[in-house]
């Protein structure tokens, strides 16, 4: 027992426990080399990227109309999407505005990252816009 009636096991344990929270923290909220940010201008661009690096790809969006940006065959083995963000850009009912798409690097490798912009429920129908991006894993 310790001074303050903790075990020193238990002491230990939650030194580990914090310190390891601490950790996860920083590998979350600090990226490897800072964030890539693409929009529609880039369409077509070959974008590189190091392992633990957050691709961004920002496009706009009316998610009213029932239209949304998602993968099309996202390679999850290389790119780990997170869940999508939208900024209306007023306070309009029904106001468009920017989709955000982000994606972590996982692994070395190369793939092509296309998004497409329809609706989730209809299938067999071409979407209205697609984008596309050669990525590279370093």
């Amino acid at each position: 027992m310790t001074a303050k009636g903790v075990p020193r096991g238990w002491q230990v344990a939650i030194v580990v426990i914090v310190v390891g929270a601490i950790a996860a923290l920083v590998l979350v909220l600090w990226p490897a080399a800072g964030e890539v940010v693409l929009t529609a201008d880039d369409n077509g661009r070959a974008v590189e990227l190091r392992q633990g690096q957050r691709l961004m790809v920002r496009l706009a969006s009316n998610p009213t109309t029932g239209y949304s940006w998602a993968p099309v065959d996202l390679d999850a083995s290389l790119l780990e999407a997170e869940e999508p963000l939208f900024q209306a850009d007023s306070e309009l009912l029904g106001a468009g505005g920017t989709e955000s798409l982000g994606f972590r690097a996982l692994v070395q490798g190369q793939t092509t990252l296309t998004l497409a912009y329809r609706r989730p429920w209809e299938e067999g129908v071409a979407p209205l816009e697609t984008v596309t991006f050669a990525v590279t894993v370093r």
